[in-house]
């Protein structure tokens, strides 16, 4: 089962990872974050998890700076569909250079324009807007459409609100702090079965 996969991962594996292939399509100033190893930051952890699928779609809830989707495209048998509420200028170039990859690029809200999209995926790595509202949005959305799948939510413990979110929020379902082996912020694997 994938979720023992992920549970068994070691640093020490992750961090064996070789990320040299993305360094051309890494932001200059996010260089500086993902190379890091496993346990200060999650990317090595993102490719390996995606090594575990094949020919899926794998959603990315929060696209930013493109980095998270990057490192889930390391399986390129994969495709990922990388949402966020807001175009960043400073991502514009980045994802010129990424035309043509198995990364699909949106700007809107996943929740209410591709929610079948978002609910047919086996695979779902968010990381929002750490307010822990909106994560909780998308947690009801996944508790009223009975979604099946594993999730991976990034920075579960940055503030008050998202500790919230974690401790209280999901205290009823399946999950797991895999913080050492993903973001020093917290990451969080919930099972949804």
């Amino acid at each position: 089962m994938i979720k023992d996969e992920i549970l068994n991962i070691t640093n020490e594996e992750l961090d064996k990872i070789d990320l040299s292939q993305f360094k051309e399509v890494i932001s200059e100033y996010y260089k500086q974050y993902f190379y890091l190893p496993s346990g200060e930051e999650h990317y090595r952890l993102l490719t390996k998890i995606s090594s575990f699928f094949n020919n899926i779609n794998v959603i990315d809830l929060g696209t930013h700076l493109c980095s998270s989707a990057v490192a889930l495209s390391y399986n390129n048998s994969n495709i990922i569909h990388s949402f966020d509420i807001k175009d960043y200028d400073e991502s514009k170039d980045i994802k010129e250079k990424l035309t043509g990859s198995n990364i699909k690029f949106y700007t809107a809200n996943i929740l209410q324009t591709n929610q079948d999209l978002l609910l047919s995926s086996p695979f779902i790595f968010i990381d929002v807007d750490h307010n822990g509202e909106t994560e909780k949005q998308i947690i009801e959305c996944f508790k009223q459409n009975k979604y099946k799948g594993i999730t991976i939510w990034d920075d579960i413990y940055l503030h008050d609100g998202m500790r919230y979110f974690w401790n209280e929020t999901c205290k009823d379902f399946e999950k797991y702090d895999i913080s050492h082996i993903g973001h020093w912020s917290g990451t969080g694997l919930i099972i949804f079965e």
